[in-house]
């Protein structure tokens, strides 16, 4: 069990790995010391990751052949009293199970390259503005019907990764992020978190959601780390979030209540800001 003691009263306050300058400070704390290595805390007020970035420090809370290895993960040792500090960035970009640890930029295609994709007045999709980073706890590494499977993309890819949210396309059902909660570390929710490199006051966001026509998923809505929203998709069109907000820095997304054979899989997160 893991302990992040955060109570300013309690005399405790600190000793855990996370500490509360890192939940102030850091991104996706939860992911501190889990054996993966984020490279967005991967640096001295995030702990160096919890030491999950050095191949000598790192030390996997699960017991599996994935985590704190570089055949399925990354390191990039930049704590300079690890004993492995200044080796050079070993492993793939090829993840099987956590998608924070892909390239965190991608290239924003308008929709005239694309496909129809929706707008809303007086507002532009955050993209456009700024980079925007993607990230989940997990997503299906199956590959798609080039592969006689129900995945995404050929066999050997990186299966249905949360970037695909972020790629203008809306009519391929391989190209959508997949989750279940037995992908993820002790079944917890799939999330999904979408990181602005400079904060964005949001107008609305809305989410293509694969096969929602025929099921009710749920979803909450964080901006910044606080629930903001509760939505239950309507069809799988685009829906409205109906979600506002002001110096937006991230947005996660999170199954509620997903059984142990259900999914969650979103085709297109669209985000919509001020010009």
């Amino acid at each position: 069990m893991e302990f992040a003691c955060i109570d300013p009263s309690a005399p405790c306050v600190d000793d855990d790995d996370v500490t509360v300058d890192m939940v102030e400070n850091c991104g996706y704390v939860s992911g501190i010391g889990n054996g993966w290595c984020d490279r967005n805390n991967n640096k001295e007020e995030c702990g160096y990751d919890g030491g999950d970035c050095c191949s000598c420090t790192c030390q996997s809370a699960y017991d599996d052949d994935y985590s704190c290895s570089s055949e399925y993960g990354y390191f990039d040792c930049q704590d300079p009293t690890a004993s492995c500090f200044g080796e050079g960035t070993t492993g793939s970009d090829d993840f099987s199970f956590h998608d924070d640890y892909q390239p965190m930029s991608y290239e924003f295609l308008s929709w005239e390259e694309t496909e129809s994709l929706p707008t809303v007045v007086d507002a532009v999709e955050v993209g456009t503005k700024t980079e925007v980073g993607v990230s989940a706890t997990a997503h299906d590494v199956r590959p798609g019907s080039s592969g006689d499977d129900v995945g995404c993309g050929e066999v050997g890819g990186l299966g249905c990764t949360a970037t695909n949210t972020r790629d203008g396309i809306v009519s391929d059902i391989e190209s959508r992020w997949s989750c279940a909660t037995s992908l993820v570390p002790d079944e917890g929710p799939c999330q999904i978190e979408f990181t602005f490199a400079e904060p964005q006051n949001i107008v609305d966001i809305q989410v293509a959601f694969w096969n929602d026509n025929e099921r009710v998923s749920t979803l909450e809505v964080h901006v910044n780390g606080e629930l903001t929203h509760t939505h239950e998709s309507y069809d799988d069109t685009f829906n409205t979030l109906g979600v506002t907000a002001t110096e937006a820095s991230t947005v996660m997304l999170e199954s509620v209540a997903l059984l142990s054979d259900e999914w969650i899989s979103l085709l297109e997160v669209q985000i919509f800001v001020t010009p």
